[in-house]
């Protein structure tokens, strides 16, 4: 898995292991190290931003995960140990969420235009 300061990497597999019973609904699940904190965007099928179900929506669910440990330093971040335990003690919370059309479109908004790392990369 390659981790990069700034860039969403695809961690699906990894989420659905580490948290299967919340992470089990998503279509993707993407992380993003940033200094001190992760931000997290999961792809859910079906809903639109009210919650409500919508079979021909795709919702963005974002998240900002602060990482408290009084040792974190650069290296942490990118290091998937440290990701499996965020990823084990995430209770869902959302800060953010939008609502598209397709699937495509719900990666580009993820993907920012500096594309998106895939989950079998080193």
């Amino acid at each position: 898995m390659k981790l990069e300061f700034g860039k969403y990497t695809d961690i699906t597999n990894l989420a659905k292991k580490t948290n299967p019973e919340l992470f089990e609904q998503y279509e993707r699940v993407y992380v993003c190290p940033d200094t001190r904190n992760w931000w997290l965007s999961c792809i859910l099928k079906g809903y639109n931003e009210d919650y409500e179900r919508d079979e021909d929506s795709w919702l963005i669910e974002r998240a900002m995960i602060e990482y408290q440990t009084e040792r974190l330093t650069n290296a942490c971040l990118v290091n998937p140990r440290y990701l499996r335990s965020i990823l084990a003690d995430w209770e869902g919370d959302c800060w953010d969420n939008c609502q598209t059309g397709s699937f495509e479109e719900a990666v580009e908004i993820v993907d920012g235009g500096f594309g998106i790392n895939g989950e079998d990369e080193q």
